[in-house]
């Protein structure tokens, strides 16, 4: 009955220590794939940044401001707040 016994034992203790690995394994992917995301993520951010300085001029919002897209940016904000009961 004891040898019955031990066996078990052992065939728990291994059991349990292959899911310790699996968990662990699983656990060091995920954290890596967060931070390739939060790598990622940082990149585009600062990617889009440097495009804006590097295009960004007044002279671009002075031209917005005066040409047609503003004009019906202006048109769609008005509908939308008199939509939502909202004064502009």
């Amino acid at each position: 009955m004891t040898h019955i016994i031990k066996q078990i034992n052992i065939e728990l203790t291994a059991k349990l220590a292959i899911s310790a690995l699996l968990a662990s394994a699983v656990i060091v992917t995920g954290a890596n794939a967060i931070d390739t995301g939060i790598e990622s993520q940082d990149r585009t951010h600062l990617e889009h940044k440097l495009w804006l300085e590097e295009n960004a001029t007044t002279d671009n919002d002075d031209q917005y401001e005066s040409s047609q897209q503003a004009e019906t940016a202006k048109h769609a904000n008005l509908v939308i707040a008199k939509a939502y009961g909202r004064q502009s």
